[in-house]
């Protein structure tokens, strides 16, 4: 998953196909055995599933979706961050992040929301 989707596909051209992407905005999700769910809802139990294997966020172009998105992934601790990386443009820094699922569910090392720069 990823906020910044269009410069994740073209950075991952290489390695993954365009679908194998999915955005924070409209999200669907059908978990195993329940009903399909739609925005929020089916952010929170995608990352209690630990159904994304890698999540990019930047802040940036969907703040409050990536806070929530970083508050499910504190909250299930689902998810390791592994990267921050700085870039710069016409409207100042910023940084992307990058989580992936972690090794053992319940066990990842992003704890807190200071661990990112808001």
């Amino acid at each position: 998953m990823a906020e910044d989707i269009e410069v994740s596909r073209y950075d991952a051209k290489d390695i993954t196909e365009p679908w194998q992407w999915n955005g924070v905005n409209y999200f669907y999700y059908a978990p195993p055995g329940a009903q399909p769910l739609l925005g929020d809802p089916a952010l929170t139990q995608a990352i209690k599933d630990r159904y994304f294997a890698v999540i990019e966020l930047s802040f940036n172009y969907y703040p409050y979706e990536a806070t929530f998105i970083a508050k499910q992934m504190i909250a299930t601790r689902n998810y390791d961050l592994i990267a921050t990386i700085p870039f710069w443009n016409s409207f100042g820094m910023g940084h992307f992040y990058l989580w992936r699922s972690a090794a053992v569910p319940g066990h990842g090392n992003f704890t807190k929301l200071s661990q990112v720069v808001i």
